[in-house]
């Protein structure tokens, strides 16, 4: 999607009444991470504004938003552990830290639970028996740092005091230790 919209600059970038020097992008919550990720993409971007994007990995993230997601929902504390619990056997099956036999059993247990469909989780039928190359691996292992490392243009993040599916502090902090990095 970030190559897509680097090929969406460089079209605008052919019209007359543009100036192709102050194009950028723009992305809210992932797509402000795929603004970032074009911007670094991108010989020639102008800028990145980066709106509600999480700037910790996808697996962190997701971590983040299904605890809020069921907390919200009345689910009990024992209920969020359980799914993290889950979540984290999963995750350990897919780098490879336990067995996929561990993962499934995990899975297994909570597909009856009233919770399941709200935590974004395989159900056990469907677990790769190739965790190495399971697109969700990838997907979940993401770095967004790695890519506003990555960008050379100036780059604006913008987020509200709080959000249940990004965690905002957390992204924040991590601009400010890059921040106090760099020259």
């Amino acid at each position: 999607l970030a190559d897509d919209a680097v090929a969406g600059q460089h079209a605008l970038a052919k019209f007359s009444r543009i100036d192709p020097t102050k194009i950028g992008f723009w992305g809210l919550s992932q797509g402000g991470w795929l603004a970032v990720l074009a911007a670094g993409r991108s010989k020639d971007a102008a800028f990145a504004i980066s709106v509600s994007a999480p700037l910790v990995t996808a697996e962190e993230q997701m971590q983040f938003a299904t605890r809020n997601l069921l907390t919200v929902r009345g689910y009990s504390q024992s209920d969020v552990q359980d799914m993290l619990a889950t979540r984290r056997a999963w995750i350990g099956y897919l780098h490879q830290k336990n067995s996929r036999a561990e993962a499934v059993e995990a899975l297994r247990r909570s597909e009856s639970k009233p919770w399941f469909d709200l935590a974004y989780l395989p159900k056990a039928s469907q677990l790769t028996n190739d965790p190495e190359h399971d697109p969700n691996r990838r997907r979940l292992d993401d770095d967004p740092m790695a890519a506003v490392q990555h960008a050379k243009v100036p780059l604006l993040f913008l987020y509200a005091d709080s959000d249940p599916w990004i965690p905002v502090d957390e992204s924040v902090k991590r601009l400010h230790s890059l921040a106090a990095e760099s020259p």
